[in-house]
């Protein structure tokens, strides 16, 4: 890379040079002078590309070297330094020699630069350019034009390299390349293709002519061949009266670009290495393969007596039939091949001239010198001619539309200074190291749209593909298009079709077969149908073009090409594999599976105990739908053979501990795209899947709630920062309820899950429960409900290509599948009986929000919400569940009036204001109802499980949450942040554990934000539309500070109602955009109100997030942070009983003013020890107060005990001598009833 203060020596280096050089003061040739029709036509060289062994044709290595000579351009010109191709000095020449390559036989060429150390003409630093780091040589690389070959064999414009090698580009692979030949016979060239020196390096004579001949095959056509069959190789150059090539030295820009100017056009006309040159034919058919070689000129050619050309070819392809021209427009890199009847002119001699204006198409006319572009004289007598152009040439595959994988946008941008001049060009935009966006599946098709906005005639180059060009249109409203396309570059969303509808530009006849270069009309849009396999057979490519460096399309208007109308075009054979058209899979064919079940809990003697699992993460595959192959997953499970998508149903028991050991067995390699540029887990070996476990809804201590960074890969090779262990302790000590499991590592959550890293876990309380009476056993069902779209070949489809790619090469700010999936299978069906059942649904979609409704009108009855139930059941005909969202709800299909029903979902993608859904994404699965109803002896109580009432005033602190979004130049999402920091920043959110807060979330985004917070429930007070939402946004742009900006003045809108399913406690809810959502959260049981038993403040920690994945993974997520002791300068330089977690007291001290207010806390009851062995004279012992103390003999067991309080262990349960409790009458830790106390060491 070259730094500023490297370019600024080069600049000074490169204005000294012109100061000093005869560049500036050399007179050009005046070309009128100069004698036209002098200097024959040369024939280049001929090299064989291929050996012939006892009449087999073998492979063959060459050694072309690029040369430092002078060449004689006119008769009466000086000699011309350049630069040229040849097998040796001597040799070389301008073009280079012709190579004759036969089909299917290799050539292998090694390419060696012999080049000064410098360049002969000027060039400019300031644009994107290959400079040696030693500052020394010209960088060189030679691209094939119009070859299919291996990525390492085409030229990378960052392939270069300098004379021995001695400098390299970042790109450079290897010194000899590989031309496979495996393609239709046809006319390439070859070339320099030097990032930023491609235009200088041409001009100075780096071209040459390429053919691959099929004689079995072009044989039987009978065209003119032998002496008869020329390559006319054509360009255009101005020259100095020393005889040296003229180059501009100073840019239309000099201040941007001193030296780069947009086009570069020279008056003299040559034609394989001569100026206007002549060629003694005789009557007779010829064959000219005609190469335009120039950087900036288009041709018109025309015969000036009439004499008309018959076309065989263009670019790189025999056409289907000949076609036949008075005249024809050739664009810079173009190749024609045609036939002329020279026996059909009147003339003795014949002109072959150029019509074209340059720039084309609106610029200055012809004049005489480069009008004329060489002269044929034409023997006097016809003669017999063997050669013919037969009614029909070489057939190829008719291209299909309909075969078309993908429809892309390519756009075309021209940049301007201040005084109008260019400055730069782009295609879509980006610059050339933007990272790629044209990701193709090697061996599918694709159209593209290709629209100029420019005031140019582009000659788009498509390296390797070969295309066809359907239909060029021209657009109206142009000037509209052009300014909603600068401000969004987004085709779509700026209505192309609405513009694109202007009158039709009829594509000539010569140019409608398989093309590699075709002209961009300025105005217009050009739909093509690109094809990446050989179009002869319909193959696919004999190599793997999916290595590095890639390829490229670009403008082959060389001083656009070189500033920098490029960019990079990648192949993948997974990557963009055509999507599975969900229309034709038939819905309802799949069962409902029926997940694996894992109990939690052992029972011994039939008292539940504590149970430990180990559970891997596997790579195999996974049969989503009947119809469609087996699809590669990560899945959960004991075991790879009994591992599912979803993973297994963990069933807990309240106050059981369940202990997860997480196995990570999966690949080096991910299965899906994923992007670096957002802050992800990277192992340090680059290699494995990095995954971590977070159990959604539980509450336990930091290290067993899955931090992002807390990942870890295969065999604990690589760890995160924040890994703590191998094995998760779940207490289970919170009320029962709908929890689930998923991935949680750092930047990768959204693929992790989308790859199948996902399930079930329920925490039940039999005693607590069992009295509701709610369907149960079979009756009782878990719906994981996630979306997916899937490629042909079965796997799972996740974008390769990202909304930002100069920023995020992968990441877009949502994925939607259409296919709708249910338990592992997309649209199940299940068979049920006519009476109630219960769902427990989890909505596990990365983005997808879904709005549940029954298409025949039956009714769900909510009797919990996330992981909570609610207090009393509610009624709805439908409901919206967010992306992480939990709903547990009753249907009673006795209620049903048909013989099935079909759960449906209405919810706009993206919510709230995105597309509607369609046939696909609104169907979830059916109900196949029984004919006949049965005793049902499962209930619907009025009266659910109550929880204490959440009391406002008791909350110790108000804060308030600010969710925003942050856009490119292009509008595109860039990154979401909450509180504008980002997830490393240090924590802000520092809570006292065993209180409450109330958290004001404000939206200033426009997406509906799916909150989630670990460890914490919460309930939701209030939610209140914004007013001059604008200016309040504007503010916190300024300041990120709601108090600052006055808040108040702005929450004053219309109040939304809280569904009333929605009323209890929830660990998620939808902060709709711009609103202001207040939510009182609580840090401690709610079933119970007491602080929780273990220590949740240590590392790492607990998170907030947004759970749209691909918001929290860039990275829409902030760390949460516990305290238990408060500093006492906090409270007004006062501790209070609230912030003390433990006290010792000496066992007869226990009436003082500080102990009575510690024992009577009613906010984080602090754990009390009382110590025998320090006696006093008082007798206040905590039995004469009615306080619950633990009594332990001497200060050494106290601190004991105050750390297994501090670890989390149950002080009471402890069994060490002399340890024993005092008589409680408190409620133990889980909240529930017990008939009495219990003390140490005693049964029950």
């Amino acid at each position: 890379m070259v730094t500023v203060q490297g370019v600024l020596v080069l600049l000074i280096a490169f204005m000294g040079v012109l100061l000093e050089t005869s560049w500036a003061e050399d007179q050009l040739v005046n070309v009128s002078t100069l004698q036209m029709f002098v200097d024959k036509l040369p024939d280049m060289p001929l090299l064989k590309g291929f050996d012939v062994v006892n009449g087999v044709p073998k492979p063959k290595s060459l050694k072309i070297g690029m040369y430092m000579k002078t060449w004689r351009f006119h008769r009466d010109l000086p000699a011309t330094p350049v630069f040229a191709y040849g097998t040796s000095e001597r040799t070389a020449t301008v073009p280079g020699p012709t190579i004759e390559a036969l089909q299917g036989i290799e050539t292998f060429v090694t390419w060696s630069n012999y080049l000064p150390s410098e360049h002969i003409l000027p060039w400019d630093p300031t644009i994107p350019t290959a400079i040696p780091a030693s500052k020394k040589g010209v960088p060189t690389v030679v691209h094939l034009h119009g070859g299919i070959h291996e990525p390492a064999s085409d030229g990378s414009a960052k392939a270069w390299f300098t004379a021995e090698f001695k400098d390299r580009g970042p790109a450079w692979t290897q010194q000899t390349y590989r031309y496979r030949n495996q393609q239709q016979p046809g006319n390439l060239w070859y070339h320099d293709h030097t990032m930023g020196l491609t235009r200088v390096n041409l001009l100075a004579g780096l071209i040459g002519a390429y053919i691959v001949c099929q004689p079995e095959v072009e044989g039987p056509l009978r065209l003119p061949s032998g002496e008869f069959d020329r390559t006319l190789v054509v360009f255009d150059r101005s020259f100095r009266t020393n005889g040296s090539i003229y180059m501009n030295s100073t840019g239309n820009n000099p201040s941007i670009h001193p030296q780069w100017q947009p086009e570069y056009f020279g008056d003299a006309i040559i034609v394989n290495g001569k100026a206007w040159p002549q060629l003694k034919v005789r009557r007779r058919k010829y064959r000219f393969r005609i190469i335009n070689a120039s950087n900036a000129r288009f041709f018109k050619f025309f015969f000036t007596n009439g004499l008309g050309f018959i076309h065989v070819g263009s670019d790189s392809v025999y056409l289907g039939k000949p076609v036949e021209t008075k005249d024809f427009l050739l664009g810079p890199s173009e190749i024609t091949d045609v036939v002329v009847d020279f026996s059909k002119s009147e003339n003795a001699n014949v002109t072959l001239a150029n019509d074209a204006p340059y720039p084309y198409p609106s610029g200055d006319p012809v004049n005489d010198a480069n009008g004329k572009v060489m002269q044929f004289l034409i023997a006097d007598r016809s003669e017999l001619d063997p050669s013919r152009v037969p009614s029909t040439l070489i057939q190829y595959p008719v291209p299909d539309l309909s075969s078309a994988s993908r429809k892309r946008y390519i756009t075309m941008y021209e940049y301007e200074s201040n005084t109008g001049d260019p400055t730069h060009l782009y295609l879509n935009a980006k610059p050339f190291d933007a990272p790629a966006t044209e990701i193709v599946k090697a061996g599918t098709s694709e159209v593209w749209n290709v629209i100029n906005l420019t005031q140019d005639n582009h000659p788009l180059h498509i390296h390797l593909g070969l295309f066809v060009v359907f239909e060029q249109r021209e657009l109206v409203n142009e000037e509209e298009f052009k300014d909603c396309m600068n401000k969004l570059n987004d085709a779509v969303k700026c209505q192309i079709s609405k513009y694109a509808r202007g009158k039709t530009v009829e594509v000539p006849a010569h140019e409608k077969g398989w093309k590699n270069v075709f002209k961009m009309r300025p105005g217009t849009v050009t739909r093509i149908l690109l094809r990446l396999a050989y179009i002869h057979s319909n193959a696919s490519y004999e190599f793997d073009p999916t290595g590095e460096p890639g390829y490229v399309y670009h403008c082959h208007i060389l001083d656009h090409e070189d500033n920098v109308m490029m960019r990079p075009l990648k192949l993948t054979s997974s990557a963009e594999e055509q999507l599975v058209n969900l229309t034709r899979l038939q819905m309802f064919v799949d069962e409902l599976p029926n997940m694996p079940l894992l109990k939690g809990f052992d029972v011994v003697n039939s008292v539940p105990k504590p149970k430990s699992l180990k559970i891997g993460m596997y790579m195999k595959k996974w049969r989503f739908h009947r119809d469609l192959p087996p699809t590669p997953v990560f899945a959960y499970g004991t075991r790879k053979r009994t591992a599912t998508v979803p993973g297994p149903t963990i069933e807990a028991l309240q106050g059981i501990d369940t202990f997860v050991t997480w196995s990570n067995y999966l690949p080096s390699k991910h299965i899906l795209p994923w992007d670096p540029t957002i802050p992800t887990a990277l192992a340090v070996t680059n290699k494995g899947v990095p995954t971590v476990v977070h159990l959604h809804g539980g509450i336990h201590e930091p290290e067993s709630d899955g931090s992002a960074n807390a990942w870890f890969t295969a065999d604990f090779k690589d760890r995160g920062p924040a890994w703590p262990n191998r094995t998760y302790r779940y207490r289970n000590q919170q009320h029962p309820g709908n929890l689930w499991y998923h991935d949680h590592a750092m930047g990768l959550t959204r693929v992790n899950l989308l790859a199948g890293l996902i399930g079930a876990y329920i925490v039940r309380h039999p005693e607590v429960e069992g009295p509701l009476r709610l369907p149960s056993g079979e009756f009782d069902r878990t719906l994981v409900v996630f979306d997916r779209s899937f490629r042909t070949d079965g796997s799972i489809y996740m974008n390769p290509t990202g909304n930002n790619p100069s920023i995020h090469p992968q990441w877009q700010p949502e994925y939607f599948g259409d296919a709708i999936i249910v338990n592992g299978k997309a649209w199940p069906q299940l068979k049920v009986r006519r009476r109630k059942y219960r769902f427990r649904i989890i909505n596990a979609s990365n983005a997808r929000f879904f709005k549940f409704f029954f298409t025949n009108g039956l009714r769900f009855i909510h009797v919990g919400s996330d992981s909570a139930y609610l207090g009393k059941p509610v009624e709805t005909k439908d409901f919206l569940m967010g992306p992480s969202e939990i709903t547990d709800v009753v249907v009673d299909f006795s209620k049903s009036k048909n013989a099935n029903a079909i759960l449906a979902n209405g919810a706009p993608y993206p919510y709230p204001s995105g597309d509607p859904v369609n046939n696909e994404n609104s169907k979830v699965m059916q109900f196949l109802i029984a004919d006949h109803s049965e005793v049902d002896s499962s209930r619907v109580p009025s009266r659910l499980i109550q929880y204490p009432v959440p009391d406002i005033s008791s909350s110790s602190r108000t804060r308030y949450i600010a969710m925003y979004e942050y856009t490119s130049d292009i509008d595109e999402p860039t990154h979401l942040y909450l509180n504008g920091k980002s997830y490393e920043e240090p924590a802000t959110e520092i809570a006292k554990a065993g209180t409450s807060e109330v958290w004001n979330v404000i939206n200033l985004t426009e997406d509906n934000h799916p909150l989630h917070i670990h460890l914490g429930l919460f309930v939701v007070l209030e939610q209140k539309e914004m007013v001059n939402v604008e200016e309040f946004t504007d503010c916190m742009n300024k300041l990120n500070d709601a108090v600052k900006c006055q808040i108040s003045k702005y929450a004053r809108g219309k109040t939304v109602e809280v569904p009333a399913h929605e009323k209890g406690w929830k660990n998620v809810f939808k902060m709709r955009n711009g609103t202001v959502t207040k939510i009182f959260l609580r840090f401690a049981y709610i079933h119970s109100n007491a602080s929780y038993e273990f220590d949740p403040t240590g590392e790492p920690g607990y998170v907030y997030h947004c759970h749209i994945l691909d918001h929290e993974d860039n990275v829409m997520m902030r760390p949460l942070k516990l305290y238990l002791v408060k500093n006492s300068g906090s409270e007004n330089g006062c501790i209070l009983a609230s912030d003390v977690d433990s006290v010792i007291l000496p066992i007869d001290a226990f009436g003082g003013h500080g102990a009575l207010s510690l024992a009577r806390s009613k906010r984080n009851k602090p754990l009390i020890i009382a110590v025998e062995e320090n006696a006093t004279v008082l007798d206040d012992t905590p039995d004469k107060f009615g306080i619950e103390a633990v009594k332990v003999s001497n200060y050494c067991e106290a601190i004991g005990v105050m750390a297994a309080h501090k670890a989390g262990l149950n002080p009471h349960s402890l069994r060490r001598n002399k340890i024993k409790n005092l008589q409680r009458t408190l409620s133990p830790a889980n909240g529930y009833a017990i008939k009495k106390a219990t003390a140490i060491g005693q049964s029950k």
